[in-house]
């Protein structure tokens, strides 16, 4: 039997709030969690063919295990509510109802520090080096969209966010869900109960709403009610809110003044959060560098352009990872890198220094 060593970050913290605004914490906000993501490529590439993945955990009389989640060349899944102390690990790897890998290690869960854990892997056999990955922090790894046809674009703002995400960096852990349908209002969503319970029940860290395009500046009071509303779900469920700013239309660009104005000071009535797309929309069509032929809109002069929806992208990471995503390799298989590059410099330029 070959032995293959190969080592866990685990970097773990407890969940705790800071926002006074919060009435009812997250049930598990006294305790940590461990999110784990498992590399399966090098058992892969000597032609094992992984069905199942189990992870044990174990502290004094508490145990659990947890089928991850296979992807294609990963494995993921979560342990929530941990007390602080020292766990046991124990992975399995299947072929079928054959074990094909196991291990074994040990790792402390501590607020705020890293742990590292030594697992010995024996394979039949050698495979190659397997990692697990395991993120921590203050940066989201659960966000919720809830939007409407601006959202769901071009694949989603949900999906482009991942892969700009795991282009920066394969291993990081991030899920990300959104509700949406065409001409939704943050009112729409508020009386839609499958809206209401995804929130309470999704143990999101970052839930981002986008009102309809028009709706800021048309009907200011509505949209400030909902949104409050919306707000107060968020809140009591352990989920910070954060305000996508939509953009003007093509042929009416003073729009974005409104809507600067209307998403700015819901954000600060709230000590809510904003990513101002909108801006970035705006400083594409005043900047005199911008390259010919670069068109954020769609057809419509209203809905995004695929370049349109990797610049909200782009922002997105900027605000929430609080990284540049200037170099970052992936986008639109048909978007030329001259426009990748001016649109990611752009959302960097101005999601950087931006305050709300």
């Amino acid at each position: 039997m070959k032995k293959l060593l190969f080592l866990i970050p685990l970097l773990l913290f407890l969940l705790a709030s800071c926002d006074s605004r919060i009435q009812v914490t997250h049930p598990d906000s006294e305790y940590g969690k461990i999110p784990i993501k498992l590399n399966l490529a090098p058992a892969l590439e000597q032609d094992y063919r992984i069905t199942r993945v189990i992870v044990t955990i174990r502290k004094d009389d508490y145990s659990e295990s947890l089928d991850l989640q296979i992807n294609g060349e990963l494995a993921t899944g979560t342990f929530y509510g941990l007390e602080p102390g020292i766990y046991n690990i124990t992975v399995q790897m299947f072929e079928d109802s054959a074990i094909i890998a196991s291990g074994n290690g040990t790792a402390t869960v501590v607020a705020g520090e890293t742990a590292t854990a030594y697992i010995t892997m024996e394979f039949l056999p050698t495979t190659g080096d397997l990692e697990i990955i395991v993120t921590w922090g203050t940066l989201p790894e659960r966000i919720l969209f809830i939007g409407n046809s601006y959202t769901y674009s071009n694949g989603g703002l949900d999906s482009i966010l991942e892969q700009i995400v795991w282009s920066n960096d394969p291993f990081a852990w991030i899920e990300i869900d959104e509700i949406t349908g065409g001409g939704m209002t943050l009112q729409n969503h508020f009386n839609t109960a499958t809206t209401i319970n995804t929130i309470e029940e999704g143990r999101y860290d970052v839930v981002i709403l986008q009102e309809q395009s028009q709706m800021p500046y048309l009907d200011p009071p509505t949209f400030y009610e909902f949104a409050t509303r919306l707000d107060s779900v968020i809140t009591s469920s352990g989920a910070d809110t954060w305000f996508l700013m939509t953009w003007a239309r093509e042929d009416q660009p003073q729009q974005i003044v409104d809507l600067q104005f209307a998403y700015e000071s819901i954000a600060d009535s709230l000590d809510a959060h904003v990513i101002p797309v909108g801006i970035a929309f705006d400083n594409v069509a005043m900047n005199p560098n911008t390259p010919l032929a670069l068109n954020l809109y769609n057809t419509d002069g209203s809905h995004p352009s695929q370049e349109g929806s990797y610049l909200a992208g782009c922002c997105l990471f900027a605000r929430l990872f609080r990284q540049s995503p200037v170099g970052i390799e992936w986008t639109f298989a048909t978007m030329t890198e001259e426009y990748q590059l001016f649109l990611q410099e752009t959302a960097w330029s101005v999601c950087e220094e931006y305050e709300h």
